[in-house]
């Protein structure tokens, strides 16, 4: 027993000097790493806080973002729509005038026409009037027709 006895004590001795000389640089050592430790979990703790603050107002302007995209989809939809609308009245306002116009042009050409007919007929039914009268006509008849012409003109006058 006596051999378990010494090296019990000079552990003993040893390990009450080495407690007795490292206990202040272990006790600054810890307290230390304790600071650094409580200083980084800080940081860190700074760190979720303001990265959650991030993320909620990113969340924020997400789901205000959906709305302002949904704003915008509405708004170039009915931007569209009366341009449609637009649009359409606007054609359809050309396409009677076309027809108005149309019908004018349609209406002044058939006037031209019929004066042209016209003229063309009577224009023949002269000449072949003088035709026939040249054929038939006798020289009593004529003298006759210059009388009657004569005496037309005096009764004016």
């Amino acid at each position: 027993m006596s051999s378990l006895l010494y090296p019990f004590i000079n552990f003993a001795i040893l390990a009450g000097g080495l407690f007795y000389l490292l206990k202040e640089p272990t006790k600054g050592f810890v307290k230390n790493r304790h600071s650094t430790l409580k200083d980084e979990l800080d940081r860190t703790q700074a760190k979720l806080s303001e990265a959650q603050k991030q993320y909620s107002e990113y969340s924020q302007r997400l789901s205000s973002m959906d709305a302002e995209i949904s704003n915008l989809v509405q708004a170039v939809r009915s931007e569209a729509e009366s341009s449609k609308v637009r649009i359409l009245t606007e054609a359809r306002r050309s396409a009677d005038q076309i027809v108005i116009d149309s019908k004018r042009t349609a209406e002044s050409m058939l006037a031209e026409f019929k004066d042209q007919v016209r003229i063309d007929l009577a224009n023949q039914v002269i000449a072949r009037t003088e035709a026939i009268l040249k054929t038939k006509m006798t020289g009593d008849v004529r003298e006759q027709l210059k009388k009657d012409f004569s005496k037309q003109v005096e009764n004016v006058r």
